[in-house]
Protein backbone atom coordinates (compact mmCIF):
# COMPACT_ATOMS: atom_id res chain seq x y z
CA UNK A 1 0.00 0.00 0.00
CA UNK A 2 1.34 3.25 -1.31
CA UNK A 3 1.51 6.42 1.56
CA UNK A 4 -0.65 9.66 0.64
CA UNK A 5 0.58 13.03 1.05
CA UNK A 6 -1.54 14.78 3.52
CA UNK A 7 -4.67 16.55 1.71
CA UNK A 8 -4.46 13.99 -1.17
CA UNK A 9 -6.96 12.04 -2.30
CA UNK A 10 -5.90 7.70 -2.38
CA UNK A 11 -6.66 5.60 -5.22
CA UNK A 12 -10.38 4.48 -5.22
CA UNK A 13 -10.50 1.18 -4.13
CA UNK A 14 -13.43 -1.69 -5.40
CA UNK A 15 -12.98 -3.03 -1.76
CA UNK A 16 -15.40 -1.36 0.48
CA UNK A 17 -13.63 -1.19 3.85
CA UNK A 18 -15.92 -1.69 6.79
CA UNK A 19 -15.22 1.59 8.11
CA UNK A 20 -16.08 3.10 4.60
CA UNK A 21 -19.35 0.86 4.18
CA UNK A 22 -20.64 2.05 8.30
CA UNK A 23 -20.16 6.28 6.69
CA UNK A 24 -21.93 5.21 3.81
CA UNK A 25 -25.01 3.55 5.40
CA UNK A 26 -24.82 6.34 8.27
CA UNK A 27 -25.22 8.96 5.50
CA UNK A 28 -28.29 7.44 3.67
CA UNK A 29 -29.91 6.35 6.78
CA UNK A 30 -33.89 6.88 6.31
CA UNK A 31 -32.70 8.35 2.55
CA UNK A 32 -36.09 7.71 0.35
CA UNK A 33 -36.21 8.17 -3.49
CA UNK A 34 -32.87 6.51 -4.88
CA UNK A 35 -30.90 3.25 -3.92
CA UNK A 36 -27.07 3.98 -3.87
CA UNK A 37 -24.60 0.77 -4.28
CA UNK A 38 -21.06 1.70 -3.41
CA UNK A 39 -18.69 0.11 -5.71
CA UNK A 40 -15.76 2.20 -5.27
CA UNK A 41 -14.38 4.25 -2.67
CA UNK A 42 -11.38 6.67 -2.05
CA UNK A 43 -10.87 8.65 0.88
CA UNK A 44 -9.22 12.50 1.63
CA UNK A 45 -8.05 13.20 5.36
CA UNK A 46 -8.48 16.50 6.27
CA UNK A 47 -9.63 18.14 9.49
CA UNK A 48 -12.05 14.89 9.25
CA UNK A 49 -12.36 12.79 6.40
CA UNK A 50 -13.75 13.35 2.61
CA UNK A 51 -15.35 10.08 1.34
CA UNK A 52 -16.01 9.77 -2.46
CA UNK A 53 -17.91 6.88 -3.77
CA UNK A 54 -18.61 5.98 -6.70
CA UNK A 55 -21.91 4.37 -6.74
CA UNK A 56 -24.70 2.14 -9.12
CA UNK A 57 -27.79 4.15 -8.55
CA UNK A 58 -31.51 3.29 -9.47
CA UNK A 59 -33.94 5.57 -8.81
CA UNK A 60 -37.67 4.48 -6.80
CA UNK A 61 -40.34 4.79 -9.32
CA UNK A 62 -42.61 2.64 -10.96
CA UNK A 63 -39.73 1.96 -13.89
CA UNK A 64 -36.49 2.31 -12.29
CA UNK A 65 -33.48 3.02 -14.42
CA UNK A 66 -30.09 2.31 -13.00
CA UNK A 67 -27.43 5.35 -13.88
CA UNK A 68 -24.12 6.06 -12.32
CA UNK A 69 -23.36 8.96 -9.09
CA UNK A 70 -20.68 9.80 -7.33
CA UNK A 71 -21.66 9.99 -3.79
CA UNK A 72 -19.05 12.46 -1.43
CA UNK A 73 -19.62 12.32 2.41
CA UNK A 74 -17.72 14.29 5.03
CA UNK A 75 -17.29 13.14 8.75
CA UNK A 76 -15.74 15.54 10.87
CA UNK A 77 -12.97 15.24 13.21
CA UNK A 78 -15.82 14.21 16.39
CA UNK A 79 -17.42 11.45 14.23
CA UNK A 80 -20.28 13.54 12.65
CA UNK A 81 -21.94 12.56 9.07
CA UNK A 82 -22.89 15.25 7.14
CA UNK A 83 -25.67 15.17 4.51
CA UNK A 84 -24.58 13.48 0.95
CA UNK A 85 -23.44 15.43 -1.61
CA UNK A 86 -24.90 13.50 -4.85
CA UNK A 87 -23.42 14.16 -8.48
CA UNK A 88 -24.92 12.31 -11.26
CA UNK A 89 -22.59 11.05 -13.88
CA UNK A 90 -24.79 9.91 -16.44
CA UNK A 91 -24.78 11.83 -19.72
CA UNK A 92 -28.85 11.01 -20.57
CA UNK A 93 -30.07 12.79 -17.75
Amino acid sequence: MTETMPGAWTEYSNSITPEAKKVFEKAFENWVGARFEAVAFATQVVSGINYSFFCNTENSVRYPTTYPTLVRIYQSVDGVIHHPEIVDLSQDR
